[in-house]
């Protein structure tokens, strides 16, 4: 008997979770990969770790969480 169809794709996303991010290029996407496998977290984590480290290096330490508005029309 065969595995349905809902079984084979819920054993693949445990190792190919599924991530909607669109890169640049190919380096871009392996320099996350290598991230992943080298701490053994998720892309999300990693993305997300990310994410809040250049917020926190970008963001003013005055205006609370306001981010920095581009006006310059490019």
């Amino acid at each position: 008997m065969s595995t349905p169809g809902s079984e084979r794709q819920s054993s693949y996303r445990l190792g190919h979770p599924q991530i909607n991010v669109t890169f640049r290029n190919q380096e871009e996407r392996w320099t996350v990969k290598r991230a992943v496998w080298r701490t053994g977290r998720a892309p999300r984590e990693v993305l997300l770790d990310w994410a809040q480290h250049a917020l926190a290096e970008t963001l003013p330490s005055e205006g609370g969480d306001k981010l920095p508005v581009d006006n310059s029309g490019s």
